[in-house]
């Protein structure tokens, strides 16, 4: 025993120690000014509490408190609307593809030809024209890039996502199990 320990104080008090604990303990406390106030400190406060009328507890305390406990739900924030807005961007991305495909068509000559065959044509040479310079962009080294950069980021802000998730799941799961019964 090198150090003279609140649990050791108490140990001594209610005579739990071996007489050898119990001749070392004296020893220390005999060096020691303040273990001898902390001893005399635990003995005054083990007086009272013996001092001290017992009151009960109320009928049904403890299934009242385990109901509580067990009809306790946290609030838990519903998911995101990220798939939402995932999705609003890429609609919103398809929707400019397809306004720039119909509206790119050779408007210099002011035609104003009828829904057939030539518009149609004309329709699919506009597409075909878009999406070559829409793929154009991916081309571009500088683009590659910073995509790949952006995707490296979110890669990473996902798996922290999920971990930091996966604890907070886990720390509303302890809280959930009921305490162990003394």
């Amino acid at each position: 025993m090198n150090k003279i320990t609140d649990e050791i104080l108490n140990r001594y008090i209610d005579g739990e120690l071996s007489p050898k604990e119990a001749g070392e303990l004296k020893r220390l406390i005999a060096d020691d000014e303040n273990a001898i106030h902390l001893l005399r400190a635990h003995k005054y406060t083990d007086q009272l509490l013996k001092e001290l009328e017992p009151e009960p507890a109320p009928d049904g305390i403890s299934e009242s408190v385990m109901a509580r406990i067990f009809a306790f739900k946290p609030k838990i924030k519903p998911a995101g609307n990220s798939i939402v807005f995932i999705a609003g961007i890429f609609l919103t991305v398809l929707a400019v593809l397809i306004g720039m495909i119909l509206t790119s068509g050779d408007s210099a000559s002011g035609s104003n030809m009828a829904f057939g065959e030539d518009k149609l044509e004309q329709i699919s040479d506009n597409a075909l024209s878009v999406m070559q310079k829409f793929l154009a962009v991916f081309n571009n080294d500088i683009f590659l890039i910073g995509a790949a950069s952006v995707t490296l980021i979110l890669l990473v802000s996902a798996y922290f996502l999920f971990e930091n998730h996966k604890n907070y799941r886990d720390s509303l799961d302890t809280l959930r199990k009921p305490p162990a019964r003394i």
